[in-house]
């Protein structure tokens, strides 16, 4: 995570320098991340506690990230363990699809609108409407908003790079940050 800081600060400080000495109004530039990237700065968020409407309680781990080429939505994979009427604990996973957004105000790229694409647990019957839907709720609501990447203020790079970050987007298979002056 501190190599995409340092990344973003660099770009930030050549669009200044840029629209300092060239006296250009609007410069923007584009970093890219790749999906080991984000998924290295989304470990921090993890593991996830959810509770799928008192059918189980739910852990999400380890998360796998997938950008595809012409997608402008990515792809988690994570582990599952499920406590099942607290009885016992099984194993599995999950796949979820989502887009990105940012929040302005915090700077956040965060997860937004996830949806659950399977569903595999062990001795769950997972095949059953009623328990998919239990758990894609569960999933939507511990997931949406999660925050993929934070610009921390606790130094002057990062606080530097949190001023230029305008915009956040998966585009061509990577997550593209706009810095912009």
């Amino acid at each position: 995570m501190k190599k995409v800081a340092i990344v973003l600060v660099l770009v930030a400080i050549v669009a200044a320098i840029v629209v300092v000495f060239t006296d250009t109004d609007v410069v923007s530039f584009d970093v890219r991340l790749t999906d080991s990237q984000v998924e290295e700065a989304m470990t921090d968020e993890f593991p996830i506690s959810l509770s799928a409407n008192g059918l189980a309680d739910i852990t999400l781990d380890s998360p796998q990230v997938e950008l595809t080429e012409g997608s402008d939505r990515m792809v988690v994979s994570v582990d599952a363990t499920a406590n099942v009427a607290g009885a016992r604990v099984v194993g599995g996973s999950a796949v979820v699809e989502t887009g990105i957004g940012f929040n302005p105000d915090t700077r956040e790229i965060l997860l937004d609108n996830p949806e659950l694409l399977t569903l595999s647990i062990d001795n769950l019957v997972q095949d059953l409407p009623i328990v998919t839907s239990v758990v894609s709720q569960a999933l939507r609501a511990a997931l949406d908003g999660i925050p993929v990447y934070k610009v921390e203020a606790d130094d002057v790079e990062t606080t530097i790079a949190r001023l230029f970050l305008k915009d956040v987007r998966i585009e061509n298979g990577l997550v593209v940050v706009t810095l912009g002056v």
